[in-house]
């Protein structure tokens, strides 16, 4: 997660204040398998503005236990080069519906003509349908995407 990600976390976490019903959300944390997720960031966001969370509340979080298929499916993020086809992948098992899934397989294989240009950056000579063909290229050859930097991998130019 980026600086700024975090920043607006720690804002919400400031805005909601006293109202904020932390019990609720470690609740569904546990739910939801994403309580090594919710360490992970809220750790980052109180070591960053140590203010903004209260001592007992991240001791409580540290209590927090994760589930075996929690650590299971963290360990395996953690040993993947190509963490966005994994969390693709799970984001597909978790989609509700078949509708959905379905819907969710032809926006990843055949995006919109904007999500390209914004990803990819504007198309050689105005034609973004070969923005298709480089998607493919990039993800088959496991190449850097031509919209970043190139002395700053992951941003862009």
């Amino acid at each position: 997660m980026s600086l700024l990600q975090h920043y607006e976390i720690a804002a919400i976490l400031l805005q909601s204040g006293q109202a904020l019903n932390w019990g609720a959300v470690f609740s569904r944390a546990s739910t939801l398998r994403v309580v090594i997720p919710l360490q992970r960031i809220l750790s980052t966001v109180a070591t960053l503005w140590p203010a903004v969370i209260a001592p007992r509340t991240m001791e409580t979080l540290a209590e927090q236990k994760p589930s075996r298929t929690e650590h299971w499916v963290d360990g395996r993020l953690e040993s993947v080069e190509n963490k966005e086809t994994i969390i693709g992948i799970l984001a597909w098992f978790t989609t509700a519906g078949v509708l959905r899934r379905f819907r969710y397989i032809l926006e990843t294989l055949i995006p919109s003509p904007a999500y390209l240009k914004k990803y990819f950056g504007p198309a050689p000579l105005g034609l973004w349908p070969l923005l298709y063909l480089w998607r493919v290229a990039a993800f088959v050859l496991n190449r850097p995407k031509p919209a970043q930097h190139p002395q700053f991998p992951g941003l862009p130019r």
